[in-house]
């Protein structure tokens, strides 16, 4: 099957919208949110022209080396706030997992990256990132908007902390294989959460986050929207989705929005 997405590799994931080139997939997933798409309707394109992440900032992405995909999560109306704070973790997860089974391990960095942890020349941690994921709300659905780096080489990438697939020694990786995971994952912890049946987060799905997270545990030093950065250990992440940092003078805080440069690990 050809690494580069591919339409007919995608009978498993319910009437997928795959365009050849657009702007931004996660406009065209909020488009059709609005005009009632179905829960799990995924909008895929082979090159993007605008795509963007966190904080707006600009998605750089080759044609068909990158996987961008944008997924409609349709929420009950019984999920409350705490529940939908973690939906962008939720789909971090199965991301995850999607790319684990393809045969490349890798973390999540809070609050949207997916990263492969390595080592730098002093021991420390090193991070290099995968992709990202990124969120938006419209009436009673979230879409999630997914990019990874699949068969860009180490000299075509924007940046000397990312990777890809290919990069890290995993070539030939089906784009499609990595899309029906992905959305087949997300649908599994959906059904989990569903049946969970008390408020919060399913206790199952907080624990597949902890494992896979690159940022607990670490000395991270965050740079926030408003105020001095904050520096201190990230200790969990708590029942809204928030990044919990104990500073160094030991005040604990909890970050919605910021940020995160993991720091030289002090353990």
């Amino acid at each position: 099957m050809s690494a580069a997405l591919d339409r007919a590799g995608l009978a498993h994931v319910p009437d997928p919208i795959v365009l050849d080139i657009t702007g931004s997939t996660n406009t065209d997933a909020l488009r059709i949110a609005e005009a009632g798409a179905a829960h799990l309707s995924v909008v895929a394109a082979r090159e993007q022209t605008a795509g963007r992440g966190r904080l707006d900032r600009e998605w750089i992405a080759s044609r068909d080396d990158c996987l961008m995909f944008s997924v409609v999560l349709r929420t009950p109306t019984y999920w409350t706030a705490d529940v939908i704070g973690w939906i962008p973790h939720i789909a971090g997860v199965a991301v995850a997992q999607a790319c684990s089974d393809l045969g490349l391990r890798v973390a999540l960095k809070w609050p949207n990256d997916v990263v492969v942890i390595g080592s730098g020349p002093d021991g420390s941690q090193l991070l290099r990132k995968l992709g990202g994921l990124l969120a938006q709300r419209v009436a009673d659905a979230v879409v999630v908007g997914v990019g990874l780096n699949v068969e860009m080489s180490q000299g075509q990438l924007p940046l000397e902390t990312a990777t890809s697939f290919l990069a890290q020694g995993v070539p030939g990786v089906s784009q499609a294989d990595l899309l029906a995971l992905s959305i087949a994952n997300i649908a599994q912890l959906w059904d989990i959460q569903e049946r969970w049946g008390r408020p919060g987060i399913a206790a199952e799905i907080r624990a597949r986050y902890i494992e896979l997270s690159a940022s607990i545990g670490q000395r991270v030093r965050v740079e926030q929207v408003s105020g001095d950065p904050l520096v201190g250990e990230a200790i969990d992440v708590d029942h809204l989705g928030r990044l919990v940092v104990v500073s160094v003078l030991g005040v604990s805080h909890a970050i919605s929005v910021g940020d995160v440069v993991h720091l030289r690990n002090h353990k």
